[in-house]
């Protein structure tokens, strides 16, 4: 492996093209195409996903050209990702708000018996989760729908996952412990972007939400900064809830409470790891 080896992996990464890499270093489209089988031969494992157009990088190729954007040496940047991956590994597509919690406990227990374990979560709407179902590139997934889509299966259902309302310690908006639809109904609200979560706030407040005409979150790190950016209160997981108390933001319950359903899907192909083999196991005969 050699620096230029990197310097084209990256370029294809970037542009999702042998041919558009190849224009821009100013080599054959044949030279990058080798230089990609070299370093998978050299790495043993997978940098792009077979076929896509353009090209999409897997879990394996992502993590390196996030080695490579840190600016580690070529010699450091080997010796990471050979340790990485020849350690046990789980990959997990996350297209809900605080989905992780789901599943904490455990991947705690898992990394307890085995401290080697890496975890891989990725968040992103529905759409990018079963993208990376339908390319086999997580292990997991935790979607607020049900799916259908081959070589995963159902090992999850969660029926009774509440939402509350958070805020900004300090700007109490009730004295109460809960809050109604009437009490928020002139403020700037945040919320959650999947569909499902949309429909059922839409049913407590008793107008139809539109994400088009508000701001919205994935991920509870996107919740946090645009409440601290003063965009408005916001419905969140009660999941969440010790999580933002720490971030010193109020939370409150709903008047009448909201529920959804979230759905927790693995592989059922045989191509996962040992340890998400694991994991599978304990979520299927736990109660989450």
């Amino acid at each position: 492996m050699t620096d230029r080896s990197l310097i084209v992996f990256k370029t294809v990464a970037e542009h999702g093209s042998n041919t558009k890499a190849a224009q821009i270093l100013n080599v054959s489209p044949s030279t990058v195409w080798r230089t990609i089988i070299e370093l998978e031969r050299e790495f043993d494992t997978r940098l792009f996903v077979k076929g896509s157009n353009p090209l999409k990088l897997t879990t394996q190729g992502a993590y390196l050209k996030n080695l490579i954007d840190n600016g580690l040496h070529t010699t450091q940047r080997f010796s990471r990702f050979i340790e990485m991956y020849k350690n046990p590994h789980i990959a997990i597509g996350l297209s809900f708000p605080s989905g992780l919690n789901t599943i904490s406990s455990r991947l705690i227990k898992l990394r307890d018996r085995n401290p080697d374990v890496f975890i891989h979560p990725g968040y992103g709407d529905s759409r990018y989760v079963r993208d990376k179902l339908v390319n086999k590139e997580v292990d997991f997934a935790v979607l607020p729908e049900r799916i259908s889509i081959l070589d995963y299966k159902l090992i999850k259902t969660i029926d009774k996952y509440e939402w509350g309302i958070t805020a900004p310690s300090g700007v109490p908006l009730t004295d109460r412990a809960y809050l109604t639809c009437e009490q928020i109904m002139d403020t700037p609200v945040i919320f959650p972007t999947e569909s499902s979560c949309l429909r059922a706030i839409s049913d407590w407040m008793g107008f139809e939400v539109s994400t088009i005409r508000s701001n919205t979150y994935n991920d509870s790190n996107s919740l946090l900064d645009m409440i601290k950016s003063g965009f408005g209160i916001a419905f969140a997981p009660i999941a969440e809830r010790q999580n933002l108390v720490n971030n010193n933001l109020a939370f409150y319950y709903c008047y009448p409470k909201i529920f959804t359903s979230l759905y927790i899907y693995s592989k059922c192909d045989g191509t996962e790891s040992k340890a998400a083999e694991s994991l599978k196991i304990m979520i299927e005969s736990d109660k989450v």
